[in-house]
């Protein structure tokens, strides 16, 4: 999947926005969804993030539900 798609997929509710978690680290990018009943994460592969820091901003503004964090 690709950053796009994830965002794509958001928009249409497949993926909740609010259920979503983006932990960036200085490698790589951790893309999860919380499953509402359960609490479990689903990993969410995303290849081409890269995890640098300086996108943390650019993640809050496509996914504004989510929660972005620093590793």
């Amino acid at each position: 999947m690709t950053i796009k798609e994830l965002f794509e997929k958001t928009k249409t509710g497949e993926i909740d926005p609010a259920a979503l978690i983006i932990t960036v680290d200085n490698d790589e990018t951790f893309f999860c969804s919380a499953d509402p009943d359960t609490g479990d994460e689903r990993r969410i592969d995303v290849p081409e993030a890269n995890g640098h820091y300086d996108v943390m901003k650019l993640y809050r503004l496509l996914f504004p539900g989510a929660t972005v964090e620093k590793c």
